[in-house]
């Protein structure tokens, strides 16, 4: 399959390790699948080993790549995006054979900008617009409120059909330095000359003689159209003076037994027809997690199945974020290891939640190096982010250990008493004349204006201010 042009950035290390390893990749095995080669590429979520799309992989005998050189396991960090390659046990573990990271993008940080809740920032490197998530994206040696523009970052994530990086993971390297700070991008060749192209409006000049650039890694003349992976320094006049320039691999072998992939959806026509990380999947005879799933752009998800001639054939998709996420911000009062449970105090009640294999745990207050379901206690404050699954429970995507914040409930509206309370997840919360209103774009509103709106199963977030009073400080819809 030859992807568009529009696709071939989505196309990273999976296609290359799949070709690699001519075999499938796997979130979840059982005791039918032991001996299973596997593929799984995914981000991050825990250690001891590594932790990707719900499966714990054992790396004792992996071999480790990290950014096109040889690594080791230390090399790895949470919310890093992952190809593996590995053996399923009976125990739903594996064992890694391989295990390789390559970023998305490394370079300076430029326009950046914060959102109205402070939840987001918005910022460009090498003229790719990166997505940053307070809680969704995992930050080393730098921190969501310490960003600042002329930081030289290190970005994993996912790319949206906007072509926007919606990152997982962000690594502080240095200070921007002009011409001697090593930048990496990856996309698609335009305005191809003997000696430059374009990438995203980015500039990139290379030696065709290959003594100034390593031109080892191309299979064959670049060409516009052409997906490329390119090492330099940006000089003062924004434009890159490439050290090294690779053909990023955009074939998938026709029988691969076995993928997991998360990403997501992008190109979506039906669910039969749409992609995930620019490779084609067909999810018309998947089991959809929870059963009421809505495939649709912009959906970040979990596709498990084969590849056949070049299409992802979905036997399990499962969502992970991106349609009515649930978010809290608020105290633990009680939890268990048994189930893996947590409960949260909101004021006037509280809320359960389930953390599972996939859930990515970090602990900002820096007590453990890696955060798990014991080492939590009550008192704690945590910010969660999760999903409702078919029995409505909350099972958390992203869970985050931090200083004490105010408190926060987003989910879809249960019941609501006109100009007086709002229900979300068992808890209501009152409102009063004090009470901030606003619309999905962070705009104030009026009382009437914001209940007028209101309906059962309306995406809401609202604030109640440390220490919490059961009295809603800002209430807001949520797209």
């Amino acid at each position: 399959m030859r992807l568009s042009r529009s696709s071939k950035i989505f196309c990273t290390m999976l296609a290359v390790c799949l070709i690699l390893s001519a075999c499938g990749g796997g979130g979840g095995g059982s005791a039918s699948e032991d001996g299973t080669i596997i593929t799984a590429r995914g981000v991050i979520t825990g250690f001891g080993s590594i932790y990707v799309n719900g499966v714990r992989y054992h790396t004792n005998s992996a071999r480790f790549t990290v950014d096109d050189n040889p690594g080791t396991e230390s090399d790895l960090k949470l919310g890093m995006v992952v190809t593996v390659t590995a053996t399923l046990n009976d125990d739903n573990t594996g064992n890694a054979s391989s295990i390789v990271f390559d970023n998305e993008l490394q370079g300076p940080v430029a326009n950046l900008v914060t959102d109205a809740d402070g939840l987001i920032k918005t910022f460009t490197v090498l003229g790719v617009t990166v997505i940053a998530d307070r809680v969704g994206t995992s930050f080393h040696d730098t921190t969501f409120d310490t960003l600042v523009e002329g930081d030289l970052l290190e970005v994993s994530g996912f790319y949206d059909g906007s072509l926007v990086l919606n990152a997982t993971f962000i690594e502080r390297k240095e200070s921007f330095t002009p011409g001697v700070s090593e930048v990496e991008l990856k996309g698609t060749v335009s305005n191809n000359t003997s000696e430059s192209f374009l990438i995203n409006g980015v500039t990139v000049n290379y030696d065709p003689s290959g003594i100034r650039t390593d031109l080892s890694r191309l299979t064959g003349a670049i060409s516009d159209g052409d997906l490329v992976e390119v090492k330099g320094s940006l000089d003062e006049n924004g434009e890159i003076q490439a050290t090294r320039i690779g053909h990023e691999d955009d074939g998938l072998d026709d029988s691969i037994s076995k993928v997991s992939l998360e990403g997501i959806i992008t190109g979506y026509i039906d669910d039969s027809n749409f992609m995930i990380s620019g490779i084609a999947v067909d999810a018309s005879s998947a089991l959809f997690i929870p059963s009421g799933l809505t495939l649709g752009n912009g959906i970040k998800v979990e596709a498990e199945g084969p590849i056949v001639n070049a299409t992802l054939q979905a036997l399990k998709i499962g969502a992970r974020g991106g349609g009515n996420d649930i978010e809290i911000d608020a105290h633990v009062s009680s939890l268990s290891n048994l189930d893996n449970s947590i409960t949260l105090n909101l004021s006037n009640g509280s809320v359960t939640v389930f953390v599972d294999n996939r859930t990515r745990m970090e602990d900002k207050t820096k007590a453990v190096e890696s955060l798990s379901v014991s080492d939590l206690g009550s008192g704690d404050f945590l910010e969660v982010r999760g999903l409702l699954d078919s029995s409505n429970r909350v099972i958390l995507t992203e869970l985050r250990r931090d200083n004490t914040d105010d408190l926060v409930l987003q989910g879809p509206v249960e019941d609501f008493v006109t100009n007086s309370s709002v229900t979300i997840l068992g808890v209501t919360l009152f409102t009063s004349a004090t009470t901030q209103f606003e619309d999905i774009n962070d705009s104030t509103i009026s009382a009437d204006t914001f209940y007028n709106g209101l309906t059962v199963g309306s995406l809401v977030k609202i604030k109640d201010e440390e220490p919490g009073d059961g009295t809603a400080d800002e209430v807001e819809f949520e797209d």
